[in-house]
Order: structure tokens, then C-alpha cells, then sequence
């Protein structure tokens, strides 16, 4: 099958199947975040939240697909295990990369309309891009191991292993913190290399993701549907 066309398919099945569940959570998540970033004077919350939101939506995508055993029927139509997890991956981190830049950019735009006078213009929006695309590289870790064990496992037999992955990192943090927290304090971040830093955690996270990929292509191909 012509494989531009088979990507495009997929990735439009996806979004056909989730768009109003995540327009509904977007704009229930915007409006929520609206009212408490006005009481808290800062919108820089707002692209980590709908980063979130974006990431938990899109794992429904694989509930639908066990519901209508789509893997099964994908086989039938010679589409690949390749297409199949290119697609999903693509439709994944590709939405949750635009969420966090018109998130950041909206959240911008109201710090300027609700907060003027404050921040700088630079300072908001690096508050808010930086804030959401530090979550996105955090959150793309995440997914980069669930994604895996749901085609493994299912998404039923997945969410104990899939609740791990998010509540363990979180719990690490604090002693991870109390650990670290007196050689940060003397550190002077203004010598750091940040660009360099920033480049290393990108660079570290797309192996991760290209790892995941790879695995999950393995997985579907050793299945029979």
C-alpha cells in the first residue's frame, strides 16, 4: 500500500476517534486554569496541564483499538506492524509537541492581556514554553514506556505498570531533592550551560523515544491477531 498514504490514514483514524473527547478536555482544562492562573497572577501553568491532558487523552487511542480489535483487521489490509507503530507514534508526540507550543503561546497572550505591567515579554513566555516543554520531555519518557507494554500487554493488563511509570518518578523526586538539594544551592546557574544541557535531555529523550519505537515494532510483529 503507498505508505504516505497509509501514515495519513492512520494517524486521521486517531484523530477522528479522539478529537471531540480532547476539545472537551482542553477547553474544560483551559477554563479551569483560566480562572485559578487569574487568582494565582500567573498563566505559566496552563501549557503544563494541557501537555498532560493531551498525553492521558491519546491513550485512549489504544482502548478503541482493543474495543474494535483494530489490530487485527489493520492486518488484513497488509498494513505493517512499522506503519501501525509509526503512525501511533507520530499522532502521539506529534500532538503533544503542538499542544505545548500553542499552549505556551496562549498562555502568553493572557499573561500579556490579564498580567500586563509584570514580567517581562521574554520572561512570560519562557515561563511558560520552558515550563511545558520540560514536562513534554518528562511525559515523553512516560510514554516512551507505556506505549510498549500496551501493545504487550493490553491496555487493560497495562494501567498497574502504566500508573508506576507515573507515580514512581514523582516519588523519587523528593529524595532526590533532599539528596541533591545543598550542592544546587551552591551552584551558580549562571555558569551553566543551559543550551548545551537542554540539547543533552532532547537528544537523550529521542534515543529513548526511537528505542521504544523500535520495541514496539518488535512486539507487534511477534503477535498474531
Amino acid at each position: 500500500m503507498n505508505k504516505p498514504h497509509v501514515m495519513r490514514g492512520l494517524i486521521l483514524k486517531d484523530w477522528y476517534g479522539l478529537r471531540s473527547y480532547l476539545v472537551r478536555q482542553m477547553g474544560l482544562v483551559l477554563a479551569m486554569y483560566v480562572v485559578l492562573g487569574f487568582a494565582m497572577k500567573t498563566m505559566s501553568m496552563l501549557p503544563s496541564m494541557m501537555v498532560m491532558v493531551t498525553m492521558m487523552g491519546m491513550l485512549s487511542a489504544f482502548s478503541l483499538d482493543d474495543m474494535c480489535h483494530w489490530n487485527g483487521y489493520a492486518c488484513t489490509m497488509n498494513i505493517t506492524a512499522r506503519q501501525l507503530a509509526r503512525a501511533r507514534y507520530a499522532m502521539y508526540y506529534g500532538a503533544m509537541a503542538c499542544v505545548t507550543l500553542v499552549s505556551a503561546v496562549l498562555a502568553y497572550g493572557l499573561e500579556l492581556l490579564l498580567f500586563a505591567g509584570g514580567q517581562s515579554n521574554a520572561e512570560i513566555f519562557l515561563a511558560g514554553f520552558g515550563g511545558g516543554a520540560a514536562v513534554l520531555v518528562i511525559y515523553s519518557l512516560m510514554v516512551a514506556v507505556d506505549i510498549p507494554l500496551f501493545y504487550k500487554m493490553g491496555v487493560e493488563k497495562a494501567r498497574l505498570p502504566m500508573t508506576l511509570t507515573f507515580v514512581v518518578p514523582f516519588i523519587a523526586i523528593f529524595p532526590t531533592i533532599s539528596y541533591w538539594g545543598p550542592w544546587l544551592d551552591g551552584l551558580n546557574f549562571d555558569a551553566v550551560p543551559w543550551v548545551l544541557v537542554a540539547a543533552a535531555v532532547l537528544a537523550l529523550a529521542a534515543a529513548c523515544v526511537y528505542l521504544s519505537y523500535r520495541i514496539s515494532v518488535r512486539i507487534l510483529e511477534s503477535k498474531e491477531f
